[in-house]
């Protein structure tokens, strides 16, 4: 279903819908899980859908690097939604960025970039040098800090960089001379920055009385190594954050931070989409700015708690306890997935774990990518092959009560994807990718803004992920497997069987229908004056003889048949029961005539043939039976010369 723009903008709805599009990653994050929450709930409002496409982790501004994972994004289904928002801070690569902006812009969508600028674009953004002034501000100005010191983030990093710029201006402000040594870098997260506070605590003749972070999670880590090492905090040391994410609220102490609402945020840039999903899209340069809040707890000594409440961390280890049994079950799906020996087996054992109520997690549908179902090639190996990304295939439909797996149309997202964003909650796109190979993704729809549900989304992912690379890889060596199987019960010339395929399929399964006729009808064919051919026009023509002969005797013998390549240019059949082998001779001989007349070849083809009728018994003399038929062949092959000689 593809939707069009009219002259007025006006575009038609899914499940009675406008939908919005949301590029975002780790949508487990707190913040980004709170955003997103109440970004739903203000469309939902308005009858607006939202449809979200996530990565598992950041791509941290690599812009020459291939991410597989990012393939996600590839799935956008442009033609089917009306505004597109992109979370450039948490992608955190430029080069998708303009890629995906480019699209919309092309099909005339919205766009809003979150925490970004890009030309010609509408963004919404913390003013994040603004908030951070107001903690380096309060901590020099309430608390007379003298020696402060600052936990930065990258080296060149951009909003690492406008940090330090505000703490150097802040702290000359108050008399305080600046200088790169009161500076360490912990890189935004919690192992440089415990090396960092170790460096620092060993390396100092004389601490800091204030230490401020760049985010929380450093402030987090910040204050644990003090406190290891005998530093309270804040009696001898303050400690600031900035974000304001959740688990500050956790932590002990509990982490004075300037918090970028996400209420307030989530509120703008709904506003926003709200107003203009109708209207011409703005292409222009234009910033709109959301100043962060003071957010004051016990890290800087401002507030003092001393029984903190602990309700809800009670709630989320109780949550967190089931999440490890799902692990346990989603071990279990990953190892079945690799041992199904087609793709309908497949789809059935995950739509079993789909609709199983134990499972504490069973609202999502997977899509593969059509080409990794070819068995006949590896994927993993092929340099340069890549999907063909609007060929899909479902193999797990959640909303479905059956498995089943179907063919996407061109364009096709989900099935009943109608039905799913007329329930009003989020639809999260995962990508499965593993070796840089894009396989297809996963869509998951909750009924609720549960965080622990959304935590798991990525090891789910995973699990399917490895199950489905494991599948890939065992259907492609049971193919090899046949291929050699092949290679050894039948002949490549003819692709009739070889004399040891032509005595297992007798003696196996193949020969049941023998034994239960109890006799056999046995034919002898040999291509006729191959000798000739081979010395007046050269092997090649001899071969292409055989092989025609070959073929035409199969396509004359019944399905039950048993067709071998005796040896050279004699062919051997045996079909069960009683059977009037004439009818072979003349199918094949009507072939071969039609075969004589297109192909301009100045030899002609011509086949004779013996055959008799054996009857089965535990003492039956193989070789006599095929020097019965051999002989009875030669007779044929006589009276053909003889007739020639007249």
């Amino acid at each position: 279903m593809k939707k069009t723009r009219s002259a007025d903008w006006k575009i038609d709805m899914i499940g009675g819908k406008k939908v919005v599009a949301l590029c975002a990653t780790r949508i487990s994050d707190s913040t980004v899980h709170s955003f997103v929450k109440l970004l739903s709930r203000q469309l939902q409002s308005h009858n607006i859908g939202l449809l979200i496409f996530t990565l598992n982790s950041d791509l941290y501004w690599e812009e020459d690097v291939y991410h597989a994972e990012a393939s996600v994004f590839k799935i956008i289904p442009y033609d089917l939604i009306d505004c597109l928002l992109y979370m450039d801070e948490r992608v955190k690569c430029r080069r998708i960025g303009e890629s995906i902006i480019a699209k919309a812009k092309e099909r005339n969508i919205p766009v809003l970039v979150l925490d970004g600028q890009y030309e010609d674009t509408i963004s919404v953004s913390f003013d994040y040098p603004a908030g951070f002034e107001k903690i380096v501000r309060h901590v020099m100005e309430t608390h007379g800090v003298r020696r402060p010191h600052m936990m930065a983030g990258h080296r060149n990093n951009k909003f690492s960089d406008d940090r330090i710029a505000v703490f150097r201006k802040v702290i000359e402000e108050y008399g305080i001379r600046y200088s790169d040594s009161m500076v360490s870098y912990g890189d935004f997260w919690a192992v440089p920055t415990r090396v960092a506070t170790r460096k620092l605590i060993k390396c100092s003749d004389e601490l800091p009385d204030a230490i401020i972070c760049a985010n929380d999670i450093m402030a987090i880590n910040v204050c644990d190594v003090l406190m290891d090492a005998g530093i309270s905090v804040p009696e001898q040391v303050i400690v600031t954050g900035f974000d304001g994410v959740e688990e500050t609220n956790y932590s002990v102490p509990r982490i004075s931070t300037v918090n970028c609402s996400n209420a307030v945020f989530a509120k703008t840039v709904a506003n926003y989409v709200i107003e203009h999903i109708d209207k011409e899209p703005e292409y222009r340069t234009w910033n709109i700015a959301v100043i962060p809040e003071l957010e004051l707890k016990e890290s800087c000594g401002c507030i003092h708690v001393k029984n903190q409440d602990l309700s809800n961390v009670a709630s989320l280890n109780d949550r967190f306890y089931r999440y490890f049994d799902d692990v346990r079950v989603l071990y279990g799906i990953t190892a079945r997935m690799q041992l199904c020996k087609h793709v309908n087996e497949l789809s059935g054992m995950l739509h079993k774990y789909v609709l199983n109520d134990t499972f504490d997690m069973h609202d999502f549908s997977v899509v593969l990518y059509k080409y990794c179902l070819d068995r006949s090639h590896n994927i993993f190996d092929e340099e340069g092959l890549v999907p063909d990304y609007d060929k899909r295939v479902v193999i797990c439909d959640h909303t479905s009560k059956e498995a089943y797996t179907r063919d996407l149309e061109e364009g096709e997202l989900l099935p009943g994807l109608e039905k799913l964003v007329a329930t009003g909650q989020p639809l999260i796109f995962n990508a499965l990718d593993t070796l840089d190979k894009p396989l297809g993704y996963v869509c998951y729809c909750f009924d609720s803004f549960n965080i622990i549900d959304y935590s798991k989304t990525a090891l789910i992912t995973n699990s399917i992920t490895t199950g489905v690379c494991n599948f890939i890889n065992m259907h492609y060596q049971r193919y090899l497997s046949e291929k050699v199987d092949e290679m050894y019960k039948y002949d490549s010339l003819t692709g009739l069987y070889n004399r040891t395929g032509f005595m297992l399929a007798f003696e196996g399964s193949k020969g049941d229908a023998f034994r239960q006729k109890g006799s056999m009808t046995v034919i002898m064919a040999d291509l006729d004056d191959l000798k000739i051919i081979n010395d007046n026009y050269g092997h090649e023509a001899g071969d292409k003889a055989i092989s025609a002969v070959a073929s035409a005797l199969k396509k004359a013998s019944p399905e039950d048949a048993l067709c071998m390549r005796f040896g050279g240019d004699e062919m051997l059949i045996i079909i069960p029961g009683k059977y009037d082998a004439t009818l072979i001779v003349n199918e094949t001989n009507r072939t071969l005539d039609e075969i004589n007349k297109k192909s301009g070849d100045q030899y002609p083809l011509s086949v004779s043939c013996g055959f008799c009728e054996v009857t089965l018994s535990d003492n039956l003399d193989y070789d006599e039976i095929v020097y019965q038929a051999d002989e009875r062949m030669y007779i044929e092959k006589r009276k053909k010369k003889e007739e020639k000689l007249r």
